[in-house]
């Protein structure tokens, strides 16, 4: 067993953390982990994946894998065949995309030429035979055609015999209904036990708004998992959150969280902080919306007026 396998197993045992959960954080196989725990480097699939794995290991333990990096390279085998075998695919790659960018650039070319021809050709087009037809479009507007019929004049209505009164109207006012809507207020924050190993959180709301699940590493980096609704469910994000960075998601129907360090997260729900235990270990939460209808004020004003 080497000096690094040491101080990461040690590291690990002292988060409470087996193999499996640092498999399941860093998506590392746990032959793997195993084998850096023993030393023996030979069992990955090769060197140039030694030194990542190594650094990602750390991370999930709250080291700094630089440092850990730096003070155990001697052990750490360098991936030089890894990397001198990689440089010339690397250039043959971009050879052949600027092959293909100078291609697509010559065929661009040619095809905006022909549709300046073609505009060049139909804007002649509709120029002479705008110019060639003719000139049907004036109208003499000097008559001016009314069927409009004017009403009878006063005098006109003695001669019949009928006379116009005016109309009296009376209007009426309909009823003025006012809901009262209640303004967005912040969720309420309700534990309610475990599901498994999770601890299940039901976040209660009248808001009709979406809920913003905002989770943020402090003073560490700290693997972070997010599925919708359940464990396993359609993942939403799955790597090292970084120190002082934030993510935020949308509560919807539900979901699954797991923290690698629940002491170096912190989990706000519509700007409510959530009590995540604040230990070095990881931390699982499911939480569950709880929509309440709100209550609403009817407010009616019913008046009549007559006019005469």
């Amino acid at each position: 067993m080497s000096n690094l396998g040491d101080l990461l197993r040690n590291a690990r045992l002292e988060k409470g953390m087996s193999l499996d959960d640092i498999q399941e954080l860093t998506k590392i196989r746990k032959r793997y982990l195993e084998a850096i725990e023993d030393g023996d480097y030979k069992v990955l699939p090769g060197s140039f994946y030694v030194r990542a794995f190594v650094k990602t290991y750390a991370e999930t333990l709250g080291l700094d894998s630089d440092e850990i990096v730096q003070l155990y390279k001697s052990d750490i085998p360098e991936p030089v065949s890894e990397s001198a075998s990689v440089e010339p695919i690397i250039q043959k790659r971009r050879r052949s995309e600027r092959q293909r960018q100078d291609r697509a650039g010559k065929w661009i070319s040619a095809v905006l030429m022909w549709l300046f021809l073609i505009l060049i050709a139909v804007v002649i087009y509709f120029f002479y035979i705008h110019k060639a037809s003719p000139n049907t479009d004036k109208v003499d507007t000097g008559t001016q055609i009314t069927n409009e019929k004017k009403p009878p004049t006063k005098e006109e209505n003695k001669g019949t015999g009928t006379e116009t009164n005016p109309q009296t109207t009376t209007p009426e006012t309909t009823p003025d209904v006012t809901p009262e809507v209640p303004e967005n207020v912040a969720p309420t924050i309700v534990p309610s036990g475990k599901i498994g190993k999770a601890n299940r959180i039901k976040v209660q709301t009248t808001s009709t708004e979406p809920i913003k699940v905002e989770i943020t590493a402090s003073g560490a980096n700290s693997w972070l998992n997010v599925y919708k609704k359940v464990y396993k469910g359609e993942e939403l994000f799955n790597a090292n959150l970084l120190d002082g960075t934030t993510q935020t998601f949308e509560l919807g129907e539900g979901l699954y969280i797991r923290l690698g360090n629940a002491n170096h997260m912190e989990i706000k729900v519509g700007g409510v902080p959530i009590d995540d235990g604040n230990v070095a270990r990881a931390e699982r939460f499911v939480l569950q919306p709880e929509v309440k209808a709100p209550d609403t004020t009817t407010t009616t004003d019913t008046s009549t007026t007559t006019g005469e």
